[in-house]
């Protein structure tokens, strides 16, 4: 099952947490977005579809696709927050659709919708959660047999309780 996400582009590079890939030498907000979304897997699986949405008109000709998966979207004359909320209404599968502003009304309107809400801070510290999270399950995997393990605990016993 792939997800859309919709992503408050502005609401994204405005924040804080916001911290591009060193490497990324896009000045334009936009392919500053979509190349850290691409770079760091923010948005998972690469079959997931992602959708940035910026306020107002490109500023120079643009590339509507800059990666495959990857789709910018201008509000024109209307607001960003008008045009996510509108796209989240239009929803095919709701359920498959994950929403990142930190907009107050759009998080109401797509939580009404059923749709799942993300911060810009959940969004942008996820992945170094999972990283974290799965470098600790590597540090106590281990190789060994229950039986082993048990052998290791009673040797232990041994040291530490027979002194």
């Amino acid at each position: 099952m792939s997800l859309q996400y919709i992503i408050d582009g502005y609401n994204v590079v405005r924040h804080a947490a916001f911290t591009p890939p060193i490497h990324v030498r896009h000045k334009e907000p936009e392919l500053l977005l979509a190349e850290t979304v691409r770079v760091g897997k923010l948005c998972g699986s690469s079959r997931n579809t992602v959708l940035l949405v910026f306020d107002g008109y490109p500023r120079a000709p643009y590339q509507r696709k800059p990666y495959e998966g990857i789709e910018i979207l201008y509000s024109h004359e209307e607001s960003a927050d008008e045009r996510i909320k509108q796209l989240a209404a239009k929803a095919a599968n709701p359920k498959n659709m994950v929403v990142v502003s930190d907009d107050r009304e759009i998080r109401f309107f797509v939580q009404s919708l059923g749709i799942t809400m993300v911060s810009v801070e959940q969004f942008l510290t996820l992945k170094q959660k999972r990283r974290l999270a799965r470098k600790s399950e590597a540090f106590y995997k281990t190789d060994l047999t229950s039986s082993e393990m048990a052998h290791i605990n009673n040797e232990l016993r041994k040291l530490w309780l027979e002194e």
